[in-house]
């Protein structure tokens, strides 16, 4: 905001938990929401199905230490990746032959290889055990809707 009260931007907040940043934060200029939330369509946006915890963030699984990947800690049933056989506790190592640690890195992948394609993925299971699966790249809505009716 600026001095003269004038809003120039929209910036999300971010939690902390432990002193530790966990989420996202954004600012993105006012101007840019307005056209958004003025055109009130949906917006796909590439996805495998899956919530992913990096190795810092809890729930940390309890039966080993991990340094890198990313654990999945929540999963829709009918996702490529549950058709593949991953399961809520597993891990994704690498994406198309790449390290990820960070779900940047893993979403960043998914959104360049585009709806429709397959990825690659390295997955270790609880026990340890690494398989590489080949899933394809889906599509889920993010509904925008402005609080007016009609």
């Amino acid at each position: 905001m600026r001095a003269w009260c004038q809003v120039v931007g929209i910036q999300s907040g971010v939690m902390e938990q432990q002193g530790i940043p966990m989420g996202l934060a954004f600012a993105s200029p006012a101007a840019a929401v307005k056209n958004l939330l003025a055109e009130k369509r949906d917006q796909p946006a590439p996805t495998v199905g899956t919530v992913l915890a990096e190795a810092w963030e809890p729930p940390l699984p309890k039966d080993k230490t991990r340094q890198s990947g990313l654990t999945v800690i929540q999963l829709t049933a009918d996702s490529s990746l549950a058709r593949a056989g991953v399961k809520v506790g597993d891990s994704i190592l690498a994406l198309n032959g790449r390290e990820v640690s960070y779900r940047d890195d893993f979403l960043s992948g998914i959104e360049a290889a585009g709806v429709g394609a397959r990825v690659r993925l390295l997955v270790e299971d609880r026990a340890g055990e690494t398989r590489m699966v080949e899933v394809e790249v889906g599509t889920c809505r993010i509904p925008l809707r402005s609080g007016r009716k009609g």
